[in-house]
């Protein structure tokens, strides 16, 4: 046991300018307590991280960062990180992880990770497009190699929420998840049109995906239904759209 400080570090190709730490090894048990990290863009540090090199995990107590957000996630769970790092969050996000990881097997892995920024935005990805959120905040749980997700925002100035559970090992690529948004602008015909109020059930399997949303649009209500076969180019559709009345001003205004 003893004390350790180093400058400017590498670790799993994460740059570190300085890191301090307790530690107490025995065996293939390591255990680093109160650590502080500096990296180039911000702080972060942990109450406590358990190493066990027999059963091939780490348990994170009280991790927590403010800088870019993959950073610490990155150090013990790749695949995790990469997830994240879809949203483009900005380096000034909060970042707190506490739970096990592991990583040459999903069975150890149990923990949470909440992200939160005040300011800047992220990015959500839905239906080829990728959306601008607002001040971004998430709740996200590890469990085996499934990973749930509750993430909240602002999208044009009204409030997005999405929740739901996605794949991360041998069934990535398979998600279930339910959006919520107050407003989603969306290209049908050629023109984007308002929905309004949208709320829609989007999962996919084996590259088929399905949705059944409802909004309103044209001061009017539309509800959809139907799958994609992303596997085809260009995409196929199979579902059914139904609009019923739409105020035909405003959909003269639109088309």
């Amino acid at each position: 046991r003893g004390h350790v400080e180093l400058r400017g570090v590498h670790f799993n190709g994460i740059e570190l300018v300085s890191l301090e730490t307790d530690m107490e090894f025995s065996g293939k048990l390591l255990t680093f307590r109160n650590s502080k990290l500096q990296r180039p863009d911000g702080p972060a540090g942990a109450e406590e991280v358990f190493v066990d090199l027999a059963e091939n995990y780490v348990r994170l107590t009280g991790a927590h960062a403010e800088c870019e957000p993959t950073a610490i996630v990155r150090c013990f769970a790749p695949k995790t990180a990469e997830f994240i790092a879809r949203y483009r969050l900005p380096s000034t996000t909060i970042t707190d992880v506490n739970g096990s990881i592991g990583w040459k097997g999903t069975e150890k892995t149990d923990c949470s990770i909440t992200f939160a920024a005040t300011e800047g935005t992220g990015t959500y990805h839905l239906w080829g497009k990728d959306y601008l959120i607002s001040r971004p905040k998430g709740d996200l749980s590890l469990k085996g190699a499934q990973l749930g997700l509750k993430i909240t925002g602002t999208v044009f100035d009204y409030p997005l929420d999405v929740t739901g559970q996605v794949g991360l090992g041998p069934d990535v690529g398979h998600y279930e998840v339910l959006v919520k948004a107050g407003k989603f602008p969306y290209d049908i015909f050629g023109h984007a049109l308002p929905f309004m109020g949208l709320e829609a059930k989007v999962g996919a399997k084996d590259e088929i995906v399905h949705f059944d949303a409802d909004a309103t649009v044209l001061k009017g209500k539309v509800t959809m239904a139907g799958t994609v076969d992303i596997h085809r180019e260009p995409a196929t559709y199979q579902g059914e759209l139904r609009v019923d009345a739409v105020n035909f001003t405003e959909f003269a205004k639109v088309y």
